[in-house]
């Protein structure tokens, strides 16, 4: 090569370098510097990219990429050298309950109306076409619990989380048996509203997040309870073990108190997770967090242990410590709690009124005060209109129904479609084998 193609033309004389440019200089210096203190080169000098590599401080793919780049400007196919940018973080859109309700009940309708395995590309044309979800569908369906398992053949079978299938069906069937004990059903729900005043100190739904509101309600088959709406700010709240008080309270004092001795309580993942009296544990916690966390649920543990050893107790009790919170409070009445699976708002009947609940707060509140927010709501649920009520507690029953028929139809599609994908899978595995013998007869 002429020194033309082996060279960049010189930094002109006042160029500013960026602090990275520097650096490299400075690497390069020392470099050459040990090589002269040696008096013999570090590495061999055919080996190129590796003496590149070790005297800017680079890597061997990042040193190639940049000569690969020179040459294609000496070819005039770039005017010059790339930019590294910084990759952009993509914000991950969680969807609503309702995009998630959606998605699910497209996916087990196309078994039960098709009678097939749903495709892909299908799935996601009408989740689009049907919600409002602008972030990835990949991402919504694996928080739901679907998954796409391959079984051969490059066949692709969608199959619900096994865990979730099961939560689902034990949450139906209990709650059917309660209702056929004669239990009344208690259905708790939280609601997050965000309040913010314009240029006319008018209330609206858009602009600026100012305020942000919390509300809880509590319902059975004829409505809204008497007087059990539980409103507070959020950013009042200071930690966990104040909202815990601030829930259970409410729970004992407002809710317990007007049910009969046969009733049910349930209620969603989110208002349970709100009920408990420590943040629940995470892996990082430090040992001496451990130690607390066990201390404070009076659980004994051998202070010698390592922090494997008490994360073991700790996952071990969690699940009655969880438990104890609320059989405290009905510990004296005949009252059971049930929790609705997690992403299954449409088995929650104040769901379904959950956005007029909004609409109706935004265009029914004049001013800031949890007071007035907490008079809106129970003039809403008194106001509402019982056949609409009707009407959403109807649909729940039908959607606790539907999940139980469902699941016989999903799994003897998913069985015929693994058993015609096998058939075919030995069919070309004998079909290759006779080639074979044919081969060497």
């Amino acid at each position: 090569m002429n020194e033309k193609e082996t060279t960049c033309n010189n930094f002109s004389f006042g160029t500013r370098l960026h602090p990275q440019c520097r650096q490299i200089i400075n690497n390069i210096y020392y470099f050459m510097r040990q090589e002269d203190d040696a008096d013999e080169p570090l590495l061999r000098f055919n080996k190129v990219i590796p003496r590149l590599s070790a005297a800017t401080g680079i890597s061997e793919d990042a040193a190639t990429n940049i000569i690969n780049e020179y040459k294609k400007i000496l070819k005039g196919e770039i005017s010059g050298f790339s930019t590294s940018r910084p990759k952009k973080v993509k914000t991950k859109i969680e969807g609503s309950d309702e995009d998630k309700t959606i998605l699910r009940r497209i996916i087990l309708d196309k078994f039960v109306n098709d009678r097939a395995v749903p495709m892909k590309i299908d799935v996601f044309n009408q989740f689009k076409n049907t919600s409002k979800f602008e972030g990835s569908c990949h991402e919504i369906l694996s928080n739901i619990g679907f998954r796409w398992k391959d079984i051969g053949t490059h066949k692709y079978l969608l199959i619900e989380d096994h865990e979730v299938r099961k939560k689902r069906l034990h949450y139906i069937r209990s709650i059917n048996n309660y209702k056929k004990n004669g239990y009344k059903c208690i259905y708790l729900r939280d609601l997050y509203i965000h309040l913010d005043l314009d240029d006319t100190t008018k209330l609206s739904s858009k602009g600026k997040i100012k305020n942000r509101f919390a509300i809880v309600t509590a319902a059975s088959e004829d409505g809204l309870l008497p007087s059990t709406s539980l409103v507070y700010e959020v950013t009042n709240i200071s930690n966990n073990s104040e909202l815990s008080s601030l829930y259970l309270n409410w729970i004992k004092n407002d809710v317990v108190k007007q049910l009969p001795v046969k009733s049910l309580i349930v209620l969603p993942e989110s208002v349970f997770q709100c009920t408990q009296r420590i943040e629940p544990y995470t892996e990082d916690i430090t040992r001496e967090g451990l130690i607390n966390w066990l201390e404070y649920h009076k659980i004994p543990f051998n202070k010698t242990d390592m922090k494997t050893y008490l994360v073991d107790i700790i996952l071990e009790k969690k699940i009655e410590i969880e438990a104890h919170s609320f059989n405290e409070i009905f510990k004296d009445r005949n009252i059971d709690f049930l929790r609705i699976p997690l992403n299954h708002s449409d088995l929650n009947p104040v769901d379904n009124i959950c956005e007029c609940l909004k609409e109706y707060i935004y265009q029914s509140l004049s001013s800031y005060s949890t007071k007035t927010l907490k008079t809106v709501c129970e003039r809403f649920f008194t106001e509402f209109p019982a056949e609409k009520w009707r009407i959403a507690w109807e649909e729940v029953e039908t959607c606790e129904k539907y999940y139980l028929d469902v699941e016989p139809i999903v799994d003897a599609v998913s069985d015929e479609f693994i058993d015609n994908s096998q058939v075919q899978l030995d069919g070309m595995t004998h079909g290759d084998t006779s080639n074979e013998h044919s081969e060497s007869d």
